[in-house]
């Protein structure tokens, strides 16, 4: 299992990234971290520079990670996750037990059972890339992409230019070396006891802009220990 670590001292966090991604992600946010504390991010097995479980689900990645934790001797992290990495986390809180972890940072839960995910579509425009009659869903779609990737070329019309941009920035500028995502489907996979059972406390953050901000919304009700932040203008 691949891992970044910046940090010598302090308590330890464990940083989870989200599918199309990798370890890459928290290039920026380690060295801030280290300066406070241990802060480690690792590539999912099966992504990045880690070595692919022979059942690529989620419950096997999820012990991978635990089984890299104990070797490395992280005691008690605290576990971070984005996307993807929510669910995996929260995997390992049911695996592990909530004793593993000290607290548990969340940012885009998404859909934790198929219940709430047939009961809560999500409006996700990059992942449609026909507009609708009036244009608005292809627009919503160049909005959101100009929000993470603000560096990038302006948009234009054509229909080939956020496929561009996706190919460009997930696989060759941000995680040239990514394999593709291990297993299937990754989403309502059954945790929502787990996370309304966890005992230590849950940050939840996100953004508006955030195709899982209204399901955080509605998560962080449903733990007594999670405390709910959406930052504007971000």
């Amino acid at each position: 299992v691949h891992f970044r670590r910046e940090g010598d001292g302090g308590p330890a966090i464990v940083l989870l990234h989200c599918a199309n991604f990798n370890s890459n992600l928290y290039k920026r946010t380690l060295p801030y971290l280290g300066d406070r504390m241990q802060a480690w991010a690792f590539d999912a097995p099966g992504v990045g520079l880690s070595d692919a479980p022979p059942e690529p689900t989620v419950p096997q990645i999820a012990e991978w990670l635990l089984e890299a934790l104990d070797a490395l001797g992280i005691e008690r992290p605290v576990v971070a996750g984005l996307h993807t990495g929510c669910r995996i986390a929260i995997q390992m809180i049911e695996i592990a037990g909530d004793d593993r972890f000290a607290a548990a940072v969340f940012s885009g839960i998404g859909p934790l059972s198929d219940e709430y995910r047939t009961a809560h579509p999500i409006n996700a425009p990059h992942l449609h890339l026909e507009p609708d009659a009036e244009g608005t869903q292809w627009m919503r779609a160049i909005e959101r992409y100009r929000l993470i990737y603000p560096a990038e070329s302006p948009p234009t019309e054509d229909r080939g230019w956020l496929q561009h941009l996706f190919a460009l920035s997930s696989l060759s500028k941000v995680v040239p070396e990514r394999l593709p995502w291990p297993g299937g489907p990754v989403e309502g996979v059954g945790l929502d006891p787990v996370f309304r059972a966890f005992s230590k406390p849950i940050y939840v953050y996100n953004t508006p802009e955030d195709l899982f901000s209204e399901s955080d919304i509605d998560m962080a009700s449903w733990n007594p220990n999670a405390e709910l932040n959406i930052v504007e203008g971000v």
